[in-house]
């Protein structure tokens, strides 16, 4: 198995923990916070945190994100939209319920973007 195959791996055992850590432990924080204060402390959280990321290891990046701003402004939107359903379901659905379809979600929708051809890197390298 070659070292990126094992670097994915890895990183998806890594989001699979980290979700059902989050989900053990901070779920009475999800019925105590209002839906909205939730959403804004994720949201300016993880803008600022990457937009620090950004600025401090890859300046040059900055430029090909407003080049391609269409496609960040979408990325953004559908990220936003997902993440919206999710705590929103949390008010709705029970809690592991929720984190299990959310989980899958994600590689169901890989798995069939695939089977179309649509594939997140050129293939001809």
């Amino acid at each position: 198995m070659s070292y990126s195959k094992l670097v994915g791996l890895f990183l998806l055992v890594l989001f699979a923990v980290s979700q059902g850590l989050r989900d053990v432990y901070l779920s009475s924080a999800f019925g105590t916070v209002t839906f909205f204060d939730l959403v804004f402390l994720a949201f300016s959280t993880a803008t600022v945190f990457f937009c620090l990321l950004l600025v401090l290891f890859a300046r040059d990046d900055i430029s090909m994100l407003v080049q391609h701003w269409r496609g960040v402004v979408a990325v953004n939107v559908t990220t936003a939209v997902a993440w919206l359903c999710y705590f929103g379901a949390l008010n709705l659905v029970e809690p592991s319920v929720v984190s299990t379809v959310f989980s899958g979600v994600a590689p169901m929708a890989v798995l069939m973007l695939t089977a179309m051809g649509l594939y997140a890197a050129d293939k001809a390298n």
